[in-house]
């Protein structure tokens, strides 16, 4: 059975590793957008859209920093099958985020689900960006 973790268990570890890193606020931003989409293996499939939405940052600013976070050994990507509209699936570095990886981070325990633009209900936005690419 997983460990119930608090929020101060799952921020305060990628708080503490952006500031020792000494990250940019637009890659700390990135990041955090990112984080807000993953499962619990570090994998999301956000699009540029939805990250634009969740951090502020402009598209260009996105795919400047992503390269730069690939580069530092953030996070990897594989580009999606634009003719299929697939989004980029994303890979954090749960290591150098501070979790430790010998099991999974646990969603939290959530009153309310999370509700997608098109109006469907989901158990947290990682489920939900995962079947968009899938269909």
């Amino acid at each position: 059975m997983a460990q119930q973790r608090t929020q101060f268990d799952l921020m305060h570890p990628l708080f503490q590793t952006m500031k020792e890193h000494k990250l940019p606020t637009t890659q700390r931003m990135l990041l955090l957008g990112l984080f807000r989409f993953m499962d619990g293996h570090g994998v999301c499939y956000p699009s540029y859209r939805a990250l634009m939405d969740e951090t502020g940052l402009s598209r260009q600013a996105i795919a400047t920093n992503l390269k730069k976070l690939v580069a530092a050994g953030w996070l990897e990507y594989e580009t999606g099958d634009k003719s299929l509209s697939q989004a980029n699936t994303y890979y954090l570095n749960l290591e150098k985020l501070g979790f430790t990886v010998d099991n999974t981070v646990v969603p939290l325990p959530s009153r309310s689900k999370y509700i997608a633009v098109d109006g469907s209900e989901w158990d947290c936005a990682a489920d939900y960006w995962k079947h968009r690419q899938q269909h």
